[in-house]
């Protein structure tokens, strides 16, 4: 609808493996999307979040906020893109 917003609060410790594939397109103006994702790997333990935001329209707004931490046998993979139109 149109002036929504999507707000997305995502945290992640547990798992040997644990992955996050997020896509998200705003298909309208005055849209508000807001991410926030907090991955702690322990050890022999891997967190991975690929995220990809789409601006397809005027007005469009996008916030984003990713801490990823690891200790000396643990893996926090990140890898984000945000393409505006």
């Amino acid at each position: 609808a149109a002036t929504s917003s999507y707000n997305l609060i995502e945290t992640s410790t547990g798992g040997k493996l644990n992955r996050h594939n997020l896509h998200i397109q705003q298909h309208g103006s005055d849209r508000v999307t807001e991410l926030s994702t907090f991955h702690l790997a322990g050890s022999n333990r891997a967190q991975d979040l690929h995220s990809r935001l789409v601006l397809d329209h005027p007005r469009g707004y996008g916030r984003t906020s990713q801490v990823h931490s690891a200790d000396s046998s643990g893996q926090a993979i990140f890898d984000g893109n945000i393409q505006v139109n």
